[in-house]
């Protein structure tokens, strides 16, 4: 408890301090990665990942300033969103009513199969991420030629996205992006 009062960092004014949570905390690409068989968890970037969150282990009441900043402060990337419901069942309610931005990177030609075209519809169009997700605001949708653009082009993904899935997103109160990636998916994937 000394060691808090006296510490300067701790004694900063609490906009201050927050700022720096902010700083320390935030502005990552939290991504769900396959390892080991088959059990995935969610990962930084390996460029981010050293230390990524030891601040939350330094004292009580850093902690209890930073907790949360993790979920809300970071943008979390699914690239087979078919494991959403997965991977967002293995955080507390809690955690989960903190993302406020995700990504979802999806292969062109998962955009062109009827199964993957319908599996979206229900989870987007549905109430299924509003119940997951309770304090979500941004939806970036990232879409990789696979292997090339031949087998469809990324007008029509685009397409289908602003016709079938972005309009009810926007009721919902969303704002959604969409992003051409030039690069492949597995090439994203090799970082």
């Amino acid at each position: 408890m000394r060691n808090n009062q006296d510490s300067p960092l701790l004694r900063l004014p609490p906009e201050i301090r927050n700022r720096i949570w902010h700083l320390a905390l935030g502005g990552k690409l939290i991504r769900h990665n396959v390892y080991g068989r088959g059990r995935y968890r969610m990962m930084p970037r390996p460029s981010e990942r050293e230390n990524a969150f030891d601040l939350l282990r330094t004292c009580r009441q850093i902690y209890a300033e930073t907790a949360l900043l993790p979920f809300s402060a970071n943008t979390f990337s699914w690239s087979f969103y078919s494991n959403l419901g997965t991977s967002v069942r293995a955080f507390r309610k809690f955690q989960c009513s903190q993302l406020l931005e995700v990504q979802f990177e999806m292969p062109a030609s998962d955009l062109n199969d009827p199964w993957s075209k319908n599996y979206l519809k229900g989870v987007f169009g549905g109430l299924t991420l509003g119940k997951w997700l309770p304090g979500l605001q941004l939806i970036h949708f990232c879409v990789f030629p696979d292997p090339s653009w031949d087998v469809i082009s990324f007008t029509a993904c685009d397409a289908f996205l602003r016709s079938d899935i972005v309009p009810i997103m926007l009721l919902k109160g969303y704002e959604i992006t969409i992003e051409k990636m030039n690069e492949g998916w597995w090439d994203f994937h090799q970082e």
